[in-house]
């Protein structure tokens, strides 16, 4: 009643906006009728999508905050099957690397740092919660152990990520998105496409498949403008071998891979390949 109440006052300063919004949402999280919880959240976020234009750094925190705690109960409900899920949101700073924890349940827990010890990694707004900036030279995210449950062998697998690229950033040399599995090659073993990744190709396409000359499937669409775009991956598996790219919600490209893939459970990477090549 009382926050009713201060919703008809229609505060105009986006700090009493904000206030609102972060007292809506603290009842809908303790709503049982997922009806009416639904509701309040909508109502919540209205307030915020009024506040947020004209609030300093420090107030919009506080609402994605509100925003990524939402997100997060929902993921849990809806992707059980989730091994990897780096929200962003809580970020450990340690020395001049950041601890990134894994939200899966897996443990799956990363370290952003710089490789040549400089500036690494730092934390900013993101589309929704937190986001890690990369400076596209040396920064990186790494797991911190080999990928618990990461999809191995010819497994149908998934990626989805929102990314932000400034202009110009993708063009030329593939920058790395996600790289996981084993780059190596043992003494007297031939070529096998042991590692999968998804990277940002030429004109700024999303491409993913094999690493290395396994074959790969790209999309079409150049996304180094600026804003924020969703990005997602699907491999089918082996009855298919068909692998999918989408851009905000859009089948972007989609093709069978040439060699099936064989990927090992062993290191994984954010924004950087394990070999040599640009950061992202």
């Amino acid at each position: 009643t009382a926050i009713a109440e201060l919703d008809r006052k229609m505060p105009s300063s986006p700090a009493e906006q904000a206030k609102l919004g972060h007292r809506w949402y603290a009842w809908a999280s303790k709503e049982r009728d997922k009806g009416t919880q639904k509701n309040v959240f909508e109502h919540a976020n209205q307030w915020f999508d009024k506040a947020l234009p004209s609030l300093g750094e420090k107030e919009k925190l506080e609402v994605y905050k509100d925003l990524a705690a939402r997100r997060q109960d929902d993921l849990r409900r809806l992707q059980p099957s989730r091994v990897l899920y780096l929200p962003l949101d809580e970020l450990v700073k340690q020395g001049k690397s950041i601890l990134a924890k894994d939200g899966s349940g897996k443990e799956n827990h990363a370290t952003a740092f710089a490789l040549q010890n400089m500036s690494g990694p730092t934390c900013v707004p993101g589309k929704v919660g937190m986001a890690l900036r990369l400076d596209g030279y040396d920064d990186l995210l790494e797991g911190i152990k080999e990928g618990k449950d990461l999809p191995a062998g010819d497994s149908p697998r998934s990626f989805s990520a929102w990314i932000l690229v400034e202009p110009g950033r993708g063009q030329g040399a593939s920058r790395c998105l996600f790289h996981y599995g084993d780059a190596r090659v043992e003494p007297g073993q031939s070529l096998r496409p042991k590692s999968f990744v998804v990277f940002l190709y030429t004109q700024a396409w999303i491409a993913a498949g094999n690493a290395g000359e396994f074959g790969v499937v790209g999309g079409k669409t150049s996304i180094d403008d600026g804003k924020w775009h969703f990005v997602a991956v699907t491999y089918d598996g082996p009855k298919t071998n068909r692998l999918r790219i989408y851009v905000d919600g859009v089948e972007d490209g989609s093709g069978m891979l040439a060699v099936r893939p064989q990927t090992a459970l062993k290191r994984w990477r954010v924004g950087a390949f394990f070999g040599p090549g640009p950061h992202f």
